[in-house]
Order: structure tokens, then C-alpha cells, then sequence
């Protein structure tokens, strides 16, 4: 028939002939066909399928078709589980991370208002809890230190009364040293006087005066005793 007298198909019963597998296209009657053959193993049959190249790029493009569909059906699932991953993970995400870097610059008075009962959510109120931790533990910190600097203001004032009352007092020292040297100057200086004047009547006796301690030694020695001795007071 007009079929098997095709040279196409001559060509293909050769090459299943010596086992050979492949596929080809051919135009009877205008109209295209497909051939796809293949040798079966361990029988020596070689077997060919054929049909109309149209049916066969119908079926194809019936399953392109269905696959894009299907691709499509993924990607539109997929689009939707990435916003629902976007919504629920990332975005969390990106404000945990927000807020703690928030609260590594200081500040105590940000809280998170994500409430889920994910891991994202468990996180979110571990740093509420953390935040309400150190907040807490700063107040009790600021009310330490301000009465500890109260208490050292108040030492501070006592210590300073007590530097003004030592220094009063080491002024009122001061004055009563300064009057007692000018006593002693005063009262030393009314003995020389007072010694000087006895030495001068000593000096003026016409007799020889002489004065001798319980040691024996010589305390004075008026100018008489000089004169007649021609000894020196000094030297004597």
C-alpha cells in the first residue's frame, strides 16, 4: 500500500530490520504523520507505532498544556506561601531585629506587639520579658544610685561643717599662740630688762661682788671684781 511503498517507510523497516530505534515524520496525502520504532529485546521483533502527526501534537500540546497550567498552579501556590512566610516570619522578623537593636542603643521603653503562637511569637515575649527585666533593674539602679548620692551628699555637707569647725578652731589655736608669743616675747623681754638692770646695779657697787652657784661655778663677777683681779667676766 501507499504506506509501506513510502521511501521513508523503506528506510525505517531497514533500520528496524538491524534493530535499530529512532522516530521520523512522513506526508501521505498531504497529510503528516509520526513513526517512533524500537527494537523488544530477547525476542529479535522490532516494534513501530505510527499516527497522525496532528492527533500526536494535540496529545503533546493537551499536556504542555496541563504541565503549564500545573506550573503555574505551583507558582501561584508558591507566590502564596511566600506572603504567608513574608507575613508571618520575615516581616517578625526584620522588627525582633529592629526592636533589639532599639534596645542595644538604650532604649528600654520599646515592647513588641507580636502576639502568635509560633517561635517567632515565644520570641517576641522573651524580649518583652527581657525589656520589662532591665527596665525594672534600671529603676532599681536609678534609685540606688540617686540615694547613694544622696547619702554622699549628705556626708559631703557633715564633712564640710567639719572642715569649717577645724578650721575655726585651728584659727582660734592660732590666736591664742600668737597672744602666748607675744606674752613670752613680752614677758622675756621685761626679764633681759629686769636681769640687764640687776646686772647694771652689780656693776655700779664699789665692792667686789661675786656670785657662786651650788655647783661651785661662778655666775657674776661685777666690774670691781675686774678691776681688781684684771680678770675678764668671761674668762672667769
Amino acid at each position: 500500500n501507499a504506506i509501506s511503498s513510502h521511501p521513508i517507510i523503506q528506510e525505517i523497516y531497514a533500520a528496524m530490520i538491524d534493530n535499530k530505534k529512532g522516530f521520523s515524520t512522513y506526508t501521505i496525502n498531504n497529510e503528516k504523520n509520526f513513526i517512533a520504532f524500537s527494537p523488544i529485546p530477547k525476542v529479535n521483533w522490532s516494534l513501530g507505532v505510527y499516527g497522525s502527526y496532528d492527533e500526536i501534537a494535540s496529545e503533546i500540546q493537551k499536556i504542555a498544556t496541563i504541565n503549564i497550567l500545573i506550573t503555574m498552579l505551583v507558582l501561584c501556590f508558591g507566590s502564596i506561601i511566600l506572603y504567608y512566610v513574608i507575613r508571618s516570619v520575615v516581616h517578625p522578623i526584620e522588627e525582633l531585629t529592629n526592636l533589639a537593636q532599639k534596645i542595644a542603643a538604650g532604649d528600654k521603653t520599646v515592647t513588641s506587639n507580636i502576639h502568635t503562637s509560633s517561635e517567632v511569637g515565644t520570641l517576641s515575649s522573651s524580649i518583652n520579658y527581657m525589656v520589662s527585666e532591665l527596665r525594672d533593674h534600671h529603676d532599681k539602679l536609678e534609685k540606688t544610685v540617686e540615694n547613694r548620692t544622696v547619702a554622699l551628699q549628705n556626708t559631703n555637707t557633715e564633712l564640710q561643717q567639719a572642715i569649717n569647725e577645724l578650721d575655726q578652731t585651728n584659727l582660734a589655736l592660732q590666736h591664742t599662740r600668737d597672744n602666748l608669743e607675744k606674752l613670752v616675747d613680752e614677758r622675756t623681754a621685761q626679764l633681759q630688762k629686769a636681769l640687764k638692770y640687776i646686772d647694771n646695779i652689780i656693776d655700779s657697787m664699789p665692792s667686789i661682788l661675786i656670785g657662786i652657784d651650788s655647783k661651785g661655778l661662778i655666775t657674776h663677777w661685777n666690774s670691781e671684781a675686774e678691776r681688781i683681779t684684771s680678770k675678764r667676766s668671761a674668762d672667769v
